[in-house]
């Protein structure tokens, strides 16, 4: 059966000191030596140094939420791919430090050719711990993504709610169907949270997954979307085609709909981008690319913006029907380019 836990919207819930010194009493009986914020005071995760040892240790929006992640490091461990367990106690848990950028560090700094070879294998590892979490049952205790009444029309307005944001106009098309399109198909377990800075790309040269809270079942394509729409990836046509296709073949599925399928979700999830871009600039500055990078922080930066209405917009004259959509994205844009 699946679990009872609610596919809550992505927020950072803050970790206390306090927090992480009992976490350690109690799970190691050890004092705590000294302890990293990577990514700033005001976020979950922190890197902990006992006297033994380094960890990562996490706060999560709930018990269940803690339990759900632990049990998919419990059981993906074996390939590599995730850090391994270390403990949990309630909504805390702790696991493996592993050294490395993030794949969104990797990414900016890598050289076009490479840059296909790091998204084509970020890609493919996303879908060997797809084909993973189902062998070890994963598809049968995570919960359903968008398991709400209207989640998915919900996510299909988000074009309209993007156009009220930047004063565009109210882009023409048919909400209701586009949420059909975009309709589970071919369940599988996916980490959906997969944009690049919850990677990091190791000394070694492997990629390994970390943040798991929001994990679930969805389609195959869902991990894709996340990683290939986010504002820190860059456009790549070759490695999106290329992992499409080695999911229709793991699939037995037609190319033609699982693209128009992804491309479909890969629009909307780029509104959402934009959204949450302007709504953090609010009446500010653009963000410094650099600081927001090595924090992990949201891209808010017109080269972001840009990156994501270009990309949108080729997503969107591709589908038919969807060239009102494109419009929007230049539209967007100009707006941004004018702030």
């Amino acid at each position: 059966m699946r679990t009872g836990i609610e596919v809550i919207r992505l927020s950072s819930v803050k970790i206390q000191p306090e927090e992480i010194a009992n976490f350690c009493r109690e799970f190691f009986n050890r004092e705590v030596s000294g302890v990293e914020y990577p990514a700033g005071k005001d976020r979950k995760t922190v890197i902990v140094h006992l006297p033994d040892r380094s960890i990562v240790v996490s706060k999560r929006a709930s018990a269940s939420r803690a339990k759900l992640e632990a049990s998919v490091l419990e059981k993906l461990s074996s390939t590599g791919f995730v850090p391994s367990l270390v403990g949990r106690r309630r909504d805390i848990l702790a696991q493996e430090l592993i050294c490395g950028n993030r794949l969104s560090h990797e990414l900016e700094r890598a050289y076009a050719n490479n840059r296909e070879r790091l998204l084509i294998q970020s890609g493919s590892t996303l879908l060997d711990l797809q084909e993973a979490g189902k062998q070890v049952g994963l598809n049968k205790y995570a919960p359903l993504i968008g398991d709400r009444d209207g989640w998915f029309l919900d996510f299909a307005k988000s074009p309209l709610r993007l156009a009220k944001l930047v004063n565009a106009p109210v882009p023409n098309y048919d909400a209701e169907a586009l949420a059909k399109r975009i309709s589970p198909k071919d369940l599988t377990f996916v980490k959906w949270d997969a944009r690049p800075g919850n990677a990091l790309f190791t000394p070694k040269g492997k990629v390994s997954w970390f943040d798991w809270e929001h994990c679930g079942c969805g389609s195959p394509e869902d991990d894709l979307v996340w990683l290939l729409a986010d504002e820190w990836t860059p456009i790549n046509k070759p490695a999106e085609e290329f992992l499409l296709q080695k999911i229709a073949q793991e699939n037995s599925s037609s190319l033609d709909e699982l693209s128009a399928r992804f491309r479909s979700k890969a629009i909307l999830h780029s509104a959402v981008r934009l959204a949450l871009i302007f709504s953090r600039k609010g009446s500010g500055p653009w963000w410094n690319v650099k600081s927001a990078m090595m924090a992990d922080r949201v891209g808010v930066s017109l080269p972001h913006v840009r990156r994501l209405c270009r990309r949108a917009s080729g997503w969107s004259a591709s589908l038919e029907g969807s060239v009102n959509l494109a419009e929007l994205f230049t539209a967007t844009e100009e707006y941004a380019s004018s702030l």
